[in-house]
């Protein structure tokens, strides 16, 4: 029940419909309300994207707090998600931590492409949240 919901959440995204993608992400999370990868995603979609209208911080909080309880604590994504969601309510100390968490928990895994987490413990240290878009950029006919 879930999955086709975030699937369509995501191709709504690539369109550039994001409320209609939150909506179906919502309704995913209905489905399967202790998935922590769709709760994660969704936090990740509620506290940084770029239009402002599809954003909800209290959510994506609530939500990246769910699935790092779910997880035990062991997911880099889900402590880069808790990061965003912090930042986004404005709590920039929790957000440099939950970052800082999430790159020690990366590199203790041997990850690779790591520098995006740190370009974001930089944002929140400056006090900024991270935005980001997650429409299709890849037009054919452009370089």
């Amino acid at each position: 029940y879930a999955q086709p919901h975030a699937e369509t959440a995501k191709v709504f995204l690539l369109q550039g419909r994001d409320i209609e993608a939150v909506d179906e992400l919502r309704a995913a999370l209905r489905g399967e309300p202790d998935n922590f990868q769709i709760l994660a995603y969704t936090a990740h979609v509620l506290a940084a994207n770029q239009n402002a209208a599809a954003r909800d911080g209290r959510s994506a909080l609530v939500l990246a707090i769910k699935a790092n309880n779910l997880t035990g604590g062991s997911q880099p994504m889900v402590f880069d998600v808790l990061g965003m969601a912090c930042a986004e309510t404005g709590d920039f100390t929790n957000a440099q931590s939950a970052a800082q968490t999430a790159l020690d928990l990366a590199n203790a895994a041997q990850m690779k492409n790591l520098d995006p987490i740190r370009q974001r413990i930089e944002l929140y240290k400056n006090h900024q949240p991270w935005r980001e878009s997650f429409r299709a950029t890849n037009v054919p006919g452009k370089p």
